[in-house]
């Protein structure tokens, strides 16, 4: 009998369809294996990802790095301060921002980034926590970017961000 995966792999997996935006540079990623998750087969990347996190609060910040140890991980809960190290011109490989925050909201951050770093924009990673507004579904439709259910689990996290790093690493020579 088949095991039912659990509900954050299934949010994983679904914002990784391909139909959801061939121009995302995080969609590019080769897609997700539920099974290596499970086995913890994912392979290693040899450079490390360089990770920007987005949540107003500090617990998921803190289990970001936790979980990410060893990746280049930067973590804000004031979505202004994430937004300056961007509009500054650093660069992040993946970026993981809250969609509800009081202060200013992921949609708003998502926005004013892609007007001055298109190219970081297409990398964010939006983070629900089931609470949604109508404007808040509507603007999740209207993006390609990918979208994870929280809680996330640790798994299905360094999967992801290792598909990143891997996919940024030079192809080896034939």
């Amino acid at each position: 009998m088949k095991q039912k995966p659990a509900p954050a792999l299934e949010a994983v997996e679904r914002a990784a369809d391909a139909d959801r935006c061939e121009t995302n540079a995080v969609a590019r990623a080769k897609p997700i294996d539920s099974d290596a998750y499970r086995s913890g087969m994912v392979r290693k990347a040899r450079t490390p990802a360089r990770v920007l996190v987005v949540d107003d609060e500090k617990l998921i910040v803190d289990m970001f790095r936790r979980v990410l140890r060893g990746h280049d991980v930067h973590g804000h809960t004031n979505p202004n301060e994430a937004l300056a190290r961007v509009a500054a011109g650093e660069s992040f490989d993946i970026i993981f921002c809250d969609l509800m925050m009081p202060e200013l909201t992921g949609m708003e951050l998502y926005r004013r980034m892609l007007s001055i770093a298109p190219g970081q924009a297409e990398r964010v990673v939006f983070l629900s926590g089931g609470v949604f507004t109508e404007g808040a579904r509507a603007f999740a439709r209207s993006v390609p970017n990918r979208r994870m259910d929280k809680p996330i689990g640790p798994g299905v996290l360094r999967a992801l961000v290792e598909e990143v790093a891997l996919a940024k690493e030079p192809k080896p020579a034939p």
